[in-house]
């Protein structure tokens, strides 16, 4: 067989019209969203809680949401379904996104972030006189932003993906979600091989937003290959005026510019700091030098066209960098 092959546009548009593209995608967009806000809000509250308030049988309840990780997904399918229906939500857009405003892997992620965070800056901002709620959002809620990018990246796609419960709790084709109505054309494929072309390009049109989110982190990482600040880990390693060396370790998230804290108050002692490393943590799981004989703290030093500059206050070491 020989030939050239020619790019043919008529299945797409065959496609467009089976799937009732601009509706579903309208209805995907909704879904997909809200969802994503709802989740990430949710449980961004309720990891703040498990992490920071203190509230009888704050323990036993974060083990039991732990341990509701061991029922599949797929066991609790009829039951929710039942719920939805006696909810009067099935059928409906809603009953895509009510059922998942909540995920135990997220509450999980979100409390271990705050969990990380230095106490410190939420009593600074209680001296202050900020409430519960201006402290989350306006302390620590802006400084699990990287976590929060990730998670609601992950929950869109989830949502985007969902098949089975879209197929189990949908009927009526206005409310069909781009997985649905995939489903039903691939359905139509494999029953028409006539159809199949067309079935072929449909799934090219429904993976785009796939391809596109598989690219986004090669986007985000290869400006900033060549930054010393690109990595998340760093080292600080201080040699005390009884030149004892001590490591302290920092997860400052992949920041190229801001501040990020190292309490020096679990050394166990204060005094004049002889000499501080600062290290940071490279691709290759190892530490490079960043910057050296910093004997004077509070100082400002530029490397690599960086300005880093170093402050003590009550025991914690601020270290500020800007470009």
């Amino acid at each position: 067989m020989s030939g050239k092959v020619r790019f043919v546009i008529d299945n797409y548009k065959e496609a467009f019209e089976y799937l009732d593209l601009k509706r579903v995608f309208f209805n995907t967009m909704i879904v997909c969203l809200v969802n994503t806000f709802l989740n990430l809000f949710l449980n961004a509250l309720s990891g703040y809680a498990f992490a920071r308030l203190k509230f009888k049988g704050r323990e036993l309840t974060f083990k039991f949401i732990i341990l509701s990780i061991m029922i599949p997904g797929t066991v609790m399918t009829i039951p929710n379904l039942i719920i939805c229906r006696l909810l009067g939500i099935d059928d409906t857009l809603l009953v895509l996104i009510l059922p998942f405003t909540m995920s135990v892997y997220n509450v999980f992620l979100m409390r271990q972030q705050f969990y990380n965070l230095p106490k410190e800056l939420e009593e600074a901002a209680i001296l202050d006189g900020a409430g519960p709620f201006r402290i989350f959002f306006q302390v620590s809620l802006p400084l699990v932003t990287p976590m929060l990018v990730v998670l609601g990246i992950t929950t869109f796609m989830r949502n985007y993906n969902n098949f089975l419960w879209t197929l189990v709790s949908l009927q009526s084709p206005e409310n069909f979600t781009l997985a649905r109505s995939l489903g039903d054309l691939v359905s139509a494929g494999n029953s028409n091989p006539s159809f199949y072309p067309i079935m072929l390009a449909g799934s090219v049109i429904v993976s785009l937003p796939l391809v596109i989110q598989d690219n986004i982190p090669k986007l985000a990482v290869k400006p900033t290959l060549n930054s010393p600040l690109t990595y998340e880990m760093f080292r600080l390693i201080v040699k005390d005026n009884m030149d004892e060396i001590h490591f302290i370790e920092y997860d400052a998230g992949a920041l190229v510019e801001g501040t990020f804290y190292f309490d020096l108050r679990e050394l166990g002692r204060k005094g004049i700091w002889y000499d501080i490393l600062l290290e940071y943590k490279t691709a290759a799981n190892r530490y490079d030098l960043l910057v050296e004989n910093a004997v004077d703290i509070n100082q400002q030093i530029t490397v690599n066209g960086k300005t880093y500059k170093f402050e003590e206050w009550e025991g914690l070491l601020e270290v500020h960098w800007k470009e």
